[in-house]
């Protein structure tokens, strides 16, 4: 699915989940959200749920090398946008 601007541009679907997520860490309640189903939200996310067979180890891992022992929030906004577009 390609989404397209005013200009009828494509727009890059990474922003699009960016600029979402963006909107949740503004509010605490979406963010305390966030983090209490963080498996359960970035497993769909990232289509892990639908590609491993153990989405639980794989999202661990990654919330350890991301955010290490912090939960996301505003100051680790740039660790979630990096585990989105995987850099």
């Amino acid at each position: 699915m390609h989404y397209k601007d005013a200009q009828n541009r494509v727009i890059d679907p990474h922003l699009i989940n960016l600029i979402f997520f963006s909107g949740i860490l503004v509010s605490p309640n979406l963010t305390n959200s966030v983090n209490e189903n963080f498996n359960e939200l970035m497993g769909h996310w990232l289509m892990l749920d639908v590609s491993a067979s153990d989405p639980t180890v794989i999202l661990e891992a990654a919330h350890q090398f991301y955010f290490g022992n912090k939960n996301v929030s505003r100051e680790t906004e740039r660790n979630l946008t990096n585990l989105i577009t995987g850099k």
